[in-house]
């Protein structure tokens, strides 16, 4: 149907953790376990069969973008930080406006999410950046399909499964690349997991059950799981 559903979930989400104690953030299952780990974490957090997984590498952002000749968002400040400890090292300088980004300017405007020296932060932090890449997922997506990019998929997706790291089968990620045609911006659907910001010891964000099982369920009801939280997390503690 050329549909595509992305639900975002913001990294302080306080989730449950397969072998830890206690709930922490979300982020903390990848140090733990790896990609494994931070699929069984969503999968427990949402209740949806998650099967594959992929982790981005800097760098392949950067040679898409460069790929399809930039890519045109709308920066909504100006966006200014620097941190030369980050890994890699961290240095933003965006204007605000609508402009075309190259490689280097996208990943400036994907990671911001506070300034420092004096600068503003994203309002919204690491939700304001959230929307963020969503526009620019929107964007990309808008840029790939244009008759001059389009011809390059299959070049892009053999390039993607080299410079990342995924359990997909190379043969399901070129069966995408060749239905591209039928993708557009309209049929992608997206959102951000419902819920607020909590002071609890440190900063959590804590996700509203009800409203995201209902969109859960909306998004995702071809993919449920079959156990929910509880149960796991009551064989966690008797194992």
């Amino acid at each position: 149907t050329g549909e595509v559903s992305i639900l975002s979930i913001p990294r302080d989400t306080k989730a449950y953790i397969r072998g830890r104690k206690n709930e922490e953030i979300i982020t903390h299952a990848h140090a733990y376990g790896g990609p494994e780990l931070s699929m069984k974490t969503v999968k427990d957090l949402l209740g949806v069969d998650v099967e594959y997984y992929v982790k981005v590498d800097y760098n392949i952002v950067k040679e898409f973008v460069e790929l399809v000749d930039g890519v045109e968002v709308n920066v909504p400040m100006d966006m200014e930080y620097s941190d030369p400890t980050a890994d890699p090292p961290l240095y933003i300088n965006l204007s605000k406006g609508h402009q075309t980004l190259d490689g280097d300017q996208a990943l400036q405007f994907l990671r911001f999410r506070k300034g420092n020296k004096g600068k503003p932060d994203l309002p919204g932090g690491d939700l304001g950046r959230i929307k963020s890449q969503q526009q620019f997922i929107k964007a990309a997506v808008e840029k790939i399909l244009r008759p001059n990019n389009i011809v390059k998929i299959p070049q892009m997706a053999k390039s993607f499964y080299s410079n990342v790291d995924t359990n997909i089968p190379m043969d399901v990620i070129l069966k995408f690349a060749m239905k591209a045609k039928n993708f557009s911006t309209e049929k992608i659907e997206m959102a951000t997991l419902p819920g607020e910001s909590q002071y609890l010891e440190r900063w959590y964000f804590i996700m509203d059950k009800e409203e995201s099982e209902t969109l859960v369920k909306t998004m995702f009801s071809d993919h449920r799981a079959v156990k929910n939280i509880d149960k796991i997390k009551n064989e966690g503690e008797t194992n």
